[in-house]
């Protein structure tokens, strides 16, 4: 499925919200000391790490990935494997999930599949993940 299906096989938005949320809320407790990027959080030179849908932390200063972080993806990458995602886009949205750095809430706010409350929850979440906060504080307090 790509991106655009995968966000819209549900028939209302309160269905798409509970099945990230239901997905973030399965990862954060699999994996509740797992740090994407690597970061410090309470440093802030280390914020140039982004992440990637499909693999680990990209570093924007040294563009290379961040070494000993291979990974399946960011928390949004990877709940959007679980809900059928096969890592391409539809044929209206450019670049490659991944490559480039759209934010989950641009790429959510470009399909018009929620609303800018519901986003930018989860432009928070990804940014603090990129942060280096622990997905387990991150989701589950």
């Amino acid at each position: 499925m790509n991106i655009e299906e995968a966000l819209n096989q549900f028939d209302t938005k309160e269905e798409l919200i509970a099945d990230i949320d239901g997905h973030l809320q399965d990862l954060a407790k699999e994996n509740p000391d797992y740090n994407y990027s690597g970061c410090d959080p309470e440093v802030m030179s280390s914020y140039h790490i982004k992440c990637r849908y499909n693999s680990g932390p990209y570093d924007d200063e040294t563009q290379e990935f961040v070494e000993g972080k291979e990974s399946k993806g960011c928390i949004f990458g990877q709940t959007l494997q679980r809900m059928g995602w096969d890592g391409k886009f539809s044929d209206d949205m450019s670049g490659e999930l991944g490559i480039e750095y759209d934010g989950i809430a641009s790429i959510l706010n470009s399909m018009s599949v929620l609303d800018y409350v519901d986003t930018c929850r989860y432009s928070e979440i990804q940014s603090e993940q990129d942060k280096g906060v622990v997905w387990g504080k991150l989701i589950l307090g």
